[in-house]
């Protein structure tokens, strides 16, 4: 029947392959009996809540079970249906469901754009190019989050995360920045990766490294194209393998960790002249995006604007704005260190 409405539909015949299959593909909705072999329906909706909280659940239940249908309604159910189903009443329940569902994302997606109009968190931009940049990272965080909840939910540790360190909220995870441009070759390997006592001259104790302190999280790494041959080869290791020693240590440490890496150099070139590993450099090429100078008038307004703000709050004052002489001058300005483009890539590592 829901096939012939045009839906796309995948049955099953018990709770736990309902459960199975879902951990393999993202469904909208879930319609479920309450009685069922090897998992009932309440099972199959808290476990449908725990990994994809944004999914709709209707109960099927019988004329006994009438008082549990509301029970689930209140632990997340959308609504139920009763037995004997009524062809009409079906279509119009998974019709209402889905509208709604379609209002709320619509809405999101509305406060979305309100918010990156101007700006994204720290990022400033107004631009098209800048929005596609912005509608990337959000397409790659909320990829991120559910893969997160299903491998969670695999390793047996549940989608709100009972072991350390998934248990936190996605804002809450580590977010390790590395400057490899700025950190002399000799102490980016301990940076990096860490070290044990008396690894080297100077090393009275042991030191964690920025890989072990973005396990479960993020760890940014500014100006890549800066590292050495050497250090690539041991980075390249930990997206691949997951593992490391601490310089110095014996033992092999596992990581989990999405790494983000940026660049004003171009790789392409760099890869010809052999000057960076070519492994590296597709290993973290998953998911590139270029940020362009803005030279148009819109551009230029958006950040006098957000500079203005900030610092009249800083010092205290109340700029206005700025002269039709003084717009010109900047936009007609080189701005020295603003040459060139500047290249991110991020890679998602997953267990």
């Amino acid at each position: 029947m829901l096939k012939s409405y045009g839906y796309e539909v995948k049955a099953v015949c018990d709770g736990k392959q309902a459960m199975d299959i879902f951990l393999e593909d993202k469904y909208d909705l879930v319609v479920t009996d309450l009685k069922m072999p090897n998992a009932d329906g309440l099972e199959v909706l808290a476990f449908v809540k725990e990994v994809m909280p944004e999914s709709i659940v209707i109960i099927i239940t019988g004329y006994g079970t009438v008082h549990s249908a509301v029970e689930a309604m209140r632990l997340g159910a959308f609504d139920y249906i009763t037995k004997p189903l009524k062809d009409d009443l079906v279509k119009l329940t998974l019709e209402r469901a889905l509208n709604f569902a379609k209002l709320k994302e619509e809405n999101i997606s509305l406060k979305g754009q309100l918010k990156r109009k101007y700006d994204f968190g720290k990022i400033i931009g107004y631009s098209d190019s800048m929005r596609k940049v912005f509608e990337r990272i959000e397409k790659v965080a909320s990829h991120g989050q559910h893969r997160d909840r299903l491998r969670r939910v695999r390793d047996g540790q549940g989608a709100c995360g009972k072991g350390d360190p998934f248990q936190q909220r996605p804002e809450q995870l580590p977010l390790v920045p590395v400057n490899c441009g700025a950190i002399p070759e000799e102490l980016l390997e301990s940076e990096l990766f860490g070290h044990e006592k008396g690894a080297f001259t100077g090393a009275i104790k042991s030191r964690v490294g920025r890989f072990e302190l973005a396990h479960g999280g993020t760890i940014f790494l500014d100006e890549i194209g800066d590292m050495s041959p050497a250090l690539q080869v041991k980075v390249l290791r930990v997206i691949q393998e997951k593992q490391f020693e601490r310089i110095g240590g014996v033992k092999t440490l596992s990581v989990d960790v999405r790494i983000i890496a940026a660049t004003n150099q171009d790789l392409d070139r760099a890869v010809q002249e052999k000057r960076f590993r070519e492994d590296l450099f597709y290993r973290i090429n998953v998911i590139p995006s270029t940020f362009r100078r803005s030279r148009t008038k819109n551009g230029y307004t958006v950040l006098i604007n957000h500079f203005m703000r900030k610092f009249n709050k800083l010092k205290k004052r109340n700029v206005k704005g700025l002269s039709q002489e003084a717009m010109q001058y900047m936009m007609k300005y080189h701005w020295p260190g603003m040459s060139g483009n500047w290249k991110t890539s991020s890679r998602c590592s997953w267990s």
